[in-house]
Parts: C-alpha cells; structure tokens; sequence
C-alpha cells in the first residue's frame, strides 16, 4: 500500500513537471513566433493576411464558420470586386460576431516559414518571396486564365510556376529578388504537424497529424501548421484593415455614420481576453445596441470585461493549454481556464 501511494505521488509530480514544461516551452515558442511576426511587418510593411483552413482567403464560409479565413463575401465593384480579404468591416452591423471567427492556423507556416508551396518560383527551401502588395503574390487580382479562385493556395501556385511564364507574365516580378526569411527555426519538428481536418471539433479541438505518422504522408496536399507542445495549431489573431491595405488600419470617418463605427482592437475578439485579468489592468468594453446579439455561453451575454494590453495589440496569438480546448464565445469559459494568450503591438 505504501509502494502505491509513493508510485501515486511520483506519477501526479512528473505529470505536473510536464505540465508545466510544456507551458514554458510554448510561451517560448509563441514568443517566438511574436518576433517573427514583427520581422515580417519590418520588411513587408504589413502583417501576414488571414488563411482559413485550406490555405485559400476564405472566400466561402466553411461548416460552422470556425474556420473562416480572410474573406467575408464578396466585395462590392466600387471597391475593385473579388474576395474580400480584409476581414468583418467596423461599421458592419454584425462586426463583432463576424470578429470572432476571423483567425487562421494555416497562416504561420506558410508565411513565417515558407511552407506554402510556392517553391516554383525558383526558390527552394525556406523562406518566401517578396508576397507584394496584395500579401499574396499578386494572385488576388482575376487574371485570364487562372484556374483557381483569387486569393486561393492553389491561385497562388499557378500564378507563380515558371512553366506558366507566358500565361502570366505579372508574376515574373515575385520569381525574382531576395528571399526573406525563415522568420521562425522549430527546433522540434514534431511542432509542425498536418491539418487533416477543416475545422476543429465542438471543443475548439483541431485533427492533425505529425511526422513518422502514417496520415502525415497519406494526405500531402493538406497544410501544415505550427503547432503548440500539445499537438494543437497556434491560432494566430490581426486587426481587419480596409480593403486591399494589409498594412493600414481603419480610422474613424469623418461626416455621417461616425457615431456608428467601431474601432477594431484584438479584446474585440473575446477569446483573446485573458482568462484571468489583474484588477490594475481591466477595463470595461462598451457593446452598444447589438450586446444582446452576441454569442455568449449556454445564452448568457459574453463577458464585457478586458485588459488594456488587448485593447491596444494589432496581433495575437493563441494557445488551447494543456486542455487543448477554446470556447470562443467568451473570456471566462471553462474551457479557457488553460488558454495561453500573446499579443504583439
């Protein structure tokens, strides 16, 4: 009985110790990854775009729209049509719920990394081209004879293959000049997994799969992810900004309809409040008429209560913990109790 006891001890203490490297290891890494996002600003002027979960810019909403990427409709013709890779406008009545739901995990390998499949610039290896003005290779824009939507991994790829020189000749521009880049070294490579799944489960839980497994080879035209040391995607968070300006900000407009916009900030997304907020640092969040039409836990109104940190980031990035689970719908859900939070100004 006192070899039991001794041997429940040891197991709860090197589960505990695990626990808790785990969580050193990912702030790390999520520290990590911060600085890369900051380099990419530097030589880029903007942050990287939003891809939903099949690497494209998200022009269609997928299953329950967990995994809606950068786009949100279609933008009008006075505003150059296409995808609207941008995100949720502030003055749209249902920004605040769109917000919610416009994150990636596809994002930071392709763009931090390199692993995006557009080595058929020439370029092999890690790192990426220059991706333009546009941030995606300039295969936003409706060119004769591309196959794939705009915006979409595989538009990106046909665009920038050499074999379609001819067809494309815009595209010689991001075949050429300097590599940037890898903003990022994994030091384990079991931290980038594949994406198997298009969405997470109920639980904010994602599918993936991991080198030395059988589906990591099986499904190579999946995505990869940066994942944390639980085997979870990172979710990686940005500020919406006005159409085809990925490195502006929306700025309150002047003239009518001024007392009906909403300056975006990151606490607009609510799981990206900490789950525990020191006293010192909470401010109180003001909904306006659309609080009640929010989605809150089990029907209840989501917590209005932020940190001043949240308010004033332009990225963020997030992490399930050791529970693996994300309740987007509200800051103190049981579910985000293990929730780690980065945010970058």
């Amino acid at each position: 009985g006192v070899i039991v006891v001794l041997l429940s001890l040891i197991v709860v203490a090197v589960n505990r110790a695990r626990a808790t490297a785990q969580a050193t290891n990912t702030i790390a890494l999520m520290s990590s990854i911060k600085q890369g996002l900051t380099q990419f600003r530097e030589d880029m002027g903007y942050l990287p775009p939003v891809l939903d979960a099949d690497e494209g810019s998200g022009s269609t909403q997928t299953g329950r729209g967990l995994t809606f990427g950068g786009a949100m409709g279609t933008l009008p013709a006075s505003a150059g049509g296409g995808p609207r890779l941008n995100g949720p406008d502030p003055q749209d009545g249902d920004f605040r719920e769109l917000i919610q739901q416009w994150y990636s995990v596809t994002t930071l390998a392709e763009y931090l990394i390199g692993f995006g499949g557009v080595e058929e610039d020439g370029h092999n290896g890690p790192g990426i081209r220059n991706p333009g003005r546009d941030a995606f290779w300039g295969a936003t824009a409706e060119h004769p004879g591309l196959s794939g939507d705009p915006g979409t991994f595989a538009a990106r790829r046909e665009f920038l293959d050499p074999e379609n020189a001819e067809l494309f000749p815009a595209a010689g521009q991001y075949r050429r000049g300097t590599v940037y880049g890898p903003y990022l070294q994994l030091r384990d490579e079991r931290l980038l997994g594949r994406l198997i799944g298009t969405e997470p489960d109920d639980n904010g839980t994602w599918d993936v799969a991991f080198p030395g497994e059988s589906r990591f080879d099986e499904f190579p035209e999946r995505p990869l992810v940066i994942c944390d040391y639980w085997g979870q995607p990172i979710h990686y968070y940005r500020l919406p900004y006005p159409p085809g300006l990925p490195g502006d900000r929306y700025r309150r407009p002047a003239g009518a309809g001024t007392s009906e916009f909403h300056q975006p900030s990151i606490s607009d997304v609510f799981v990206m409040r900490p789950y525990n907020i020191a006293s010192g640092d909470q401010i109180r969040t003001t909904f306006g008429d659309d609080f009640d039409t929010l989605p809150g836990v089990d029907g209840a109104e989501p917590d209005d209560v932020t940190s001043r940190r949240s308010q004033t980031a332009t990225f963020g990035l997030l992490s399930g913990g050791r529970n693996r689970q994300i309740d987007r719908r509200a800051r103190a859900a049981d579910l985000n109790r293990t929730n780690i939070v980065e945010y970058g100004q």
